[in-house]
């Protein structure tokens, strides 16, 4: 997106930029749908990565949780100033500013076929891409669970299963036909 302007004015200094959206309607509208997907709101492709490496950092530490929230947030807010600057401030006083023209059907097109995109891997995440992934990752905590029952024999996921099983730390003298009948 940033390609469109470039070849229009020859340069990406922010401080220089400002009313596209006067300019560019078009443009600015599709690149603003595609920021958001980045700043990863909820229905856009941005969002469900975040999500997933947030609350996957949990399980192994709050804190590292935390500050991986804490950084989603500043990315929010460092993309939020850069959208107002860029194509809601002030009237661009850049040079080659004639060039400024609206954005053609090529370049709406490209953009548009992201932003679609975006959209349908957002709101259809497991369909387009997770379903892929699943074999993958299972074969890889396959081979985790392997090199770990190898590496460390006696923290095996079967034992750690056996133990945490409630219906044989609450009866565990009971026989296995009354152990079934807790568990039906």
């Amino acid at each position: 997106m940033v390609g469109v302007v470039y070849d229009r004015v020859h340069h990406r200094n922010l401080n220089e930029f400002g009313g596209l959206f006067s300019r560019m309607p078009v443009y600015t509208a599709l690149s603003i749908g595609i920021f958001f997907a980045g700043l990863g709101l909820p229905g856009l492709c941005g969002f469900i990565g975040e999500a997933l490496v947030v609350l996957s950092v949990w399980e192994f530490s709050p804190t590292l949780a935390i500050i991986s929230a804490a950084v989603v947030i500043l990315t929010a807010g460092y993309i939020l100033w850069a959208v107002q600057r860029v194509y809601l401030g002030a009237e661009y006083k850049g040079p080659h500013g004639d060039h400024l023209t609206p954005s053609n059907l090529r370049e709406n097109l490209i953009a548009g076929v992201l932003f679609v995109s975006a959209i349908i891997l957002g709101v259809f995440p497991y369909q387009t891409v997770i379903q892929y992934m699943e074999p993958t990752i299972d074969r890889q905590i396959e081979q985790l669970a392997d090199w770990t029952e190898e590496k460390w024999p006696t923290a095996t996921a079967s034992e750690a299963a056996e133990t945490a099983d409630p219906v044989t730390a609450l009866a565990p003298a009971a026989d296995e036909t009354a152990q079934d009948a807790i568990r039906n």
